[in-house]
């Protein structure tokens, strides 16, 4: 497939991410299973990656722990829809392929992966009033304290958002809350798996809690037509950091659906108890 470049491209990229929504999910479910399932790698002389030999968890991977901290097990993720879900998956995955890549591949050439973290950073930096009212909401004063700081700081050291000065400079680790948080905090259950048409995978909460966010979020109100820029550049701008780590996701499972729908419940459980 041709890419398209100049002024119609940029168009139809942006009509295409508010299409598409937010990749930031994508990114996540792709960025945890990677870690839960590849090996770690290095650089050998030629560039190419080379497992790492760990000799040390050989050793002791069956010793037990007496001072681990217990993690709650993530509740299996009820799939009533399983068929409609399956239906969706390849739906979202083949746009993904034959429409969004394209750009991402065009736009990875033209924009360094230096230029591209700071759009990312950009653009997390935008969506703070969500974490912001979403740790509220939960009673929690420090991520709220938090939120509210890495906002500050990066919005004028940070000139803008493009570089995280509260993270590297100040140790403000990013608080990752949302609205479907907010739900779980006060006792809402996952609920029902569903892969939404062009947002990916979510639960019966969090695809309320998604309508939430976007109404929680001043900028759509305030200035409409860069919310609907800003989500089309995320789009591209996400898939083209995480798309080889799509490849390796779906070379290192049979069933990509099933890995998805298992670590996405894991994440958004992980995301709860912090």
């Amino acid at each position: 497939m041709k890419t398209i470049y100049g002024w119609k491209g940029l168009l139809i990229c942006l009509s295409l991410g508010l299409m598409l929504g937010p990749a930031g999910s994508f990114a996540e479910e792709v960025d945890f299973e990677l870690k839960k399932n590849i090996e770690p790698m290095t650089g050998d002389s030629q560039g190419q990656g080379v497992p790492v030999e760990n000799k040390e968890a050989e050793k002791f991977d069956d010793l037990e722990d007496p001072f681990a901290e217990e993690t709650k097990e993530a509740p299996t993720l009820k799939d009533p829809y399983e068929r409609y879900n399956r239906f969706m998956y390849k739906v979202n995955d083949s746009l993904a392929e034959y429409i969004l890549n394209p750009f991402a591949k065009g736009y990875t050439k033209l924009v360094p992966k230096k230029g591209r973290v700071a759009v990312r950073n950009v653009i997390t930096n935008v969506g703070a009033p969500v974490r912001f009212f979403s740790s509220a909401l939960q009673g929690d004063g420090g991520k709220t304290k938090t939120v509210l700081n890495r906002f500050l700081i990066n919005s004028t050291l940070g000139l803008g958002g493009m570089n995280d000065v509260a993270g590297d400079r100040y140790g403000l680790s990013p608080a990752n809350e949302d609205f479907g948080q907010a739900l779980a905090h006060y006792g809402a259950k996952p609920g029902a798996y569903l892969v939404l048409p062009l947002f990916g995978p979510s639960t019966t909460r969090d695809a309320v809690g998604r309508v939430a966010d976007s109404l929680l979020n001043p900028v759509n109100y305030v200035a409409p037509g860069v919310s609907t820029a800003l989500t089309g550049v995320e789009t591209v701008n996400t898939y083209s950091l995480y798309k080889d780590d799509k490849k390796a996701l779906d070379e290192s499972t049979l069933d990509p659906y099933e890995s998805v729908k298992h670590f996405h419940g894991q994440r958004r459980q992980q995301q709860v108890d912090k």
